[in-house]
């Protein structure tokens, strides 16, 4: 019995060593909703104090986070790659966004400015897809690539 009892015990460590890691898995693809904004900037100047540098450097390609994604402005500047999930309307391809403001709308994970939402379509779908409350999206997060521009204060 007292040698079953540190097997026992490393196996029990182990297995929680894997649940936290795959519970804290920050690159998974997760589902979600996003919504529209027919602004650049989704909310306005944005919360995380980028502003126009934002547009500047990733194209206008943003986002406002619910809390999930903005995790009280620890998810300013992270970006992410995302695509929605209807076939009919949506490219494959996807957008990467960064993000750059919060908003507290509880029923969708992101609001997207208008070139990232619209970059969601497939080519003459876009105002189809801006016609709708809010839309099936697969997300995940990625290393941001700002073309040696830095957004640091």
């Amino acid at each position: 019995m007292a040698v079953l009892l540190p097997a026992l015990s490393s196996c029990i460590l182990l297995l929680l060593l894997l649940a936290s890691r795959a519970s804290a898995c920050e690159r998974c693809v997760r589902q979600g909703k996003a919504a529209y904004s027919p602004s650049t900037i989704p909310t306005g100047g944005g919360i995380c104090g980028y502003g126009a540098m934002a547009v500047e450097t990733n194209g206008g390609f943003l986002a406002a986070g619910g809390p999930r994604q903005h995790r009280g402005g620890l998810g300013c500047g992270r970006c992410f790659q995302m695509r929605c999930r209807d076939a009919k309307i949506c490219s494959s391809r996807g957008v990467r966004v960064v993000l750059t403001d919060f908003h507290r709308n509880n029923r969708t994970d992101f609001l997207l400015g208008s070139p990232a939402f619209v970059g969601l379509a497939k080519p003459g779908m876009a105002q189809q897809l801006t016609r709708l409350d809010a839309l099936s999206i697969e997300y995940k997060r990625i290393p941001c690539d700002y073309n040696g521009k830095n957004l640091s204060y």
